[in-house]
């Protein structure tokens, strides 16, 4: 599994749909690339697809990110 430090900041790495939200469980630390700790979620995303990469700044809450008229798309993982 990736170590979060390297991995990308500042930048959108793919587009997905969140298909649940739900209890974070031990199992899902391998993914979410965080250590455990009670009382957090993980989302469940579905349609995933990978695109080049482009920034993005981080902001707290759900918020629009107005995508490049150049967005390349890599690959569609089905979910």
């Amino acid at each position: 599994s990736p170590k979060i430090d390297s991995l990308p900041t500042g930048q959108a790495l793919c587009i997905a749909k969140i298909a649940d939200c739900r209890p974070f469980t031990k199992k899902d630390t391998k993914f979410a690339c965080c250590e455990w700790e009670p009382d957090l979620f993980a989302w469940v995303l579905s349609g995933i697809r990978i695109i080049k990469p482009f920034p993005v700044k981080g902001k707290l809450n759900f918020y629009q990110v107005e995508l490049p008229p150049n967005l390349q798309i890599f690959a569609h993982q089905h979910t």
